[in-house]
């Protein structure tokens, strides 16, 4: 195997090059910019300048904006590879395999791959700061945040903020009052509904309880209880709001309580009244 390097000129000046099987060259061009030059294409491999190196730079970009920039105008999907191999000293290949973010010297973040048995062809964005793994994407696909054990596709160990989340529906853009979507059925062993303004008032000693016979009035007129939707609401609004019809139920549980209270009071008079009658 022998080389041998030749002073020419090409397309860049001062052009130092390398031949072995095509050979490669090095030089600077008129703008001062280094390149490595593939000798049969004259194209650059390398090109560098002010510290920032550019691999695959080309005509229309021709310098590298970062201090590594990798350009790929070719039909590969990667432009960049990280590839653990097996060794003598590592046979079973059981370290991950990293992208590592420092400040100062100081690990802050990592995303790579864990080829090991434990968590095989998993994905994972690493904090170093907190010691903890924040994203883990198993090989089966399911992506765990702050679980490393995702059992779902998507398995959160903590809180979810959002604008609005739809399950099964897409939620409204200018859904402002509502802020969870779901078609279809929600199973629940216990549901918390907060309200303001719960109907105990009804029990104060200056409440206007309406009489029997206004209601029944009422009823005869409109075919459904005071302060109480009607079915053609109901339905105009595309059903209703939980909190509010359960703050008016009660409502008119409490109501009817004091109608069964009021009877009986009456009741208990006119039994009175009868006793008194029948001992004269």
């Amino acid at each position: 195997m022998s080389y041998s390097i030749n002073f020419t000129w090409h397309n860049y000046s001062s052009i130092w090059t390398i031949n072995h099987d095509g050979g490669f060259g090095f030089g600077i061009d008129e703008s001062g910019i280094g390149h490595i030059v593939e000798n049969t294409t004259e194209s650059p491999i390398i090109t560098f300048k002010n510290g920032l190196v550019g691999i695959g730079c080309t005509s229309s970009n021709p310098l590298p904006h970062a201090k590594l920039e990798i350009i790929n105008q070719t039909d590969e999907k990667a432009a960049l590879i990280l590839n653990r191999v097996p060794s003598d000293e590592l046979p079973n290949n059981p370290i991950t395999n990293e992208i590592k973010f420092e400040s100062d010297g100081t690990e802050k973040w990592a995303i790579g791959t864990d080829p090991n048995s434990e968590y095989l062809n998993s994905f994972f964005i690493w904090n170093h700061v907190k010691g903890e793994t924040e994203l883990f994407i198993t090989s089966a696909g399911n992506v765990g945040i702050q679980t490393m054990s995702p059992s779902a596709p998507l398995d959160v160990n903590g809180g979810i903020k959002a604008k609005s989340i739809g399950i099964g529906i897409n939620p409204p853009v200018d859904a402002d009052s509502y802020k969870l979507w779901v078609e279809g059925g929600i199973a629940a062993r216990e549901v918390k509904v907060t309200v303001n303004n719960f109907p105990d008032y009804c029990f104060d000693d200056d409440y206007n309880l309406m009489p029997l016979y206004e209601l029944k009035n009422f009823i005869s007129k409109n075919k459904h209880l005071p302060d109480m939707p009607s079915a053609a609401e109901i339905n105009k609004n595309k059903g209703f709001e939980l909190g509010d019809m359960q703050k008016k139920l009660v409502k008119k549980v409490e109501e009817q309580t004091l109608y069964i209270l009021d009877l009986q009071k009456q009741l208990d008079e006119m039994k009175k009244q009868i006793e008194n009658l029948t001992n004269r």
